[in-house]
C-alpha cells in the first residue's frame, strides 16, 4: 500500500489541478456546461462560438467570444445592458483594446475611456469620449486622442476631434500637440474651439496655424463693380480669428459665405479657399481659390485678390483698402 502512496497523491494533484484550471478557453473544449451558463452558440465543429454566463471571475452578465479554435477573441461584461465593458484579447489571452458602451441622451455611444495596449501588454493610445448635450438628436462628442512612443510611457501626439453620432462629421479642434521622446513639444496647430459646433473637413493639411494677435478682427471692403458687373457694389466682410477666416460678400445677385485658411508671413498674410458655408458657390471657383495676400503697412491694410479680380472686375488686378 506505501508502495502506491506516491501514485495515489500524484493523482490527487492532477485531479485538483485540472478543476483549479476551468476557465474561459476551457469552454471551447468542453461539451458540459456550467451551472450560470444563460446561453451558448456553437460552431460546425462542435466547439463553443460564445456562451453568456449570469457570473464570471465576480462580474456579471459575462459573454465570451471564441475562435474556431477555442481561443478567448473577446469579452463583453454587463451584457445587454449599459454601461457595458467591451474587451478584445490576442492569440495569447493578453487584453489589447478595451472601451465603454453606454447611454448617451437616448443613443449608445463609447464613453469614457478606450484604451489599447500591444501585444506585450504596454499602452500606446488612449481615447477619452465626452459628450457635450444630453439629447441624441444634438449631441456633440469631443474626442481626446492620445498616442505614445512604443515601450514608453512618453506622449507622442494629443489630437481632439469633434464626432457626430452617426459618424457623417469628424473635425479637428482645439490644439493638436506633437512631442519628441524626451517629452518636448515641438509641433502645434490650432483648430476651432471643441467647445464650438464645427464647420470642417478633414483636410487637416489646410487648416491653419495659430493667427497672431495683430491680425484678429473683423475688416470690411465696398467693391465697385467693373466691366460685366458696372455700377453694382458689393459688401465684403472680412473675420480673422485666431484659427480661421470668414470670408461673407453680399450684393446684387450675389451672396457668399467661405471659410479661408491662412498662412501668415511677417506683416503678410496669405488667404486661400477651404470650404463652403451653408452651401453657398462661386463660379469663379473654378478658376481660382487663390484670395490673395492681405498686406499691414503704414497702419493699412492693403488686399490683392486674384479671387476677387476675376469675381468683380472681369480680372483687372486691384489693390483694396480695408476696414478694419
Amino acid at each position: 500500500m506505501l508502495k502506491n502512496f506516491p501514485i495515489i497523491i500524484v493523482c490527487i494533484f492532477i485531479f485538483l489541478s485540472c478543476k483549479k484550471n476551468t476557465n474561459a478557453q476551457d469552454f471551447s473544449a468542453k461539451k458540459e456546461l456550467r451551472n450560470d451558463t444563460l446561453e451558448v452558440n456553437y460552431y460546425s465543429n462542435k466547439k463553443i462560438k460564445d456562451v453568456l454566463l449570469s457570473e464570471y471571475k465576480g462580474e456579471k452578465n459575462v459573454k465570451l467570444f471564441f475562435s474556431q479554435n477555442g481561443v478567448l477573441t473577446s469579452k463583453t461584461t454587463n451584457f445587454n445592458e449599459y454601461p457595458q465593458i467591451n474587451s478584445e484579447y490576442n492569440g495569447n489571452g493578453k487584453v489589447i483594446h478595451q472601451w465603454t458602451e453606454g447611454d448617451i441622451g437616448g443613443c449608445i455611444g463609447v464613453k469614457g475611456k478606450e484604451f489599447f495596449w500591444d501585444n506585450q501588454g504596454i499602452l500606446i493610445k488612449e481615447i477619452i469620449h465626452e459628450s457635450t448635450n444630453a439629447s441624441c438628436s444634438e449631441k456633440i462628442i469631443i474626442r481626446k486622442e492620445k498616442e505614445y512612443y512604443n515601450n514608453s510611457k512618453t506622449i507622442k501626439t494629443i489630437k481632439n476631434f469633434h464626432e457626430s453620432y452617426e459618424g457623417s462629421e469628424d473635425c479637428p479642434c482645439g490644439e493638436w500637440l506633437n512631442y519628441n521622446k524626451n517629452g518636448n513639444l515641438i509641433g502645434k496647430k490650432i483648430y476651432t474651439s471643441c467647445e464650438e459646433l464645427p464647420i470642417c473637413t478633414m483636410d487637416v493639411s489646410a487648416s491653419n496655424e495659430a493667427i497672431s494677435e495683430k491680425w484678429i478682427g473683423s475688416y470690411k471692403l465696398i467693391i465697385q463693380g467693373k466691366g460685366s458687373r458696372e455700377g453694382n457694389q458689393y459688401n465684403v466682410n472680412l473675420n480673422i480669428n485666431k484659427d480661421n477666416v470668414i470670408f461673407e460678400l453680399d450684393g446684387y445677385q450675389v451672396y457668399q459665405n467661405f471659410i479661408l485658411s491662412a498662412t501668415e508671413n511677417n506683416n503678410e498674410i496669405q488667404l486661400t479657399y477651404k470650404e463652403s458655408i451653408d452651401d453657398t458657390k462661386s463660379w469663379a471657383l473654378e478658376k481660382t481659390k487663390n484670395f490673395g495676400v492681405i498686406t499691414h503697412s503704414n497702419d493699412k491694410y492693403i488686399w490683392s485678390s486674384p479671387y476677387l479680380d476675376i469675381s468683380f472686375t472681369d480680372g483687372k488686378k486691384n489693390q483694396y483698402v480695408l476696414k478694419k
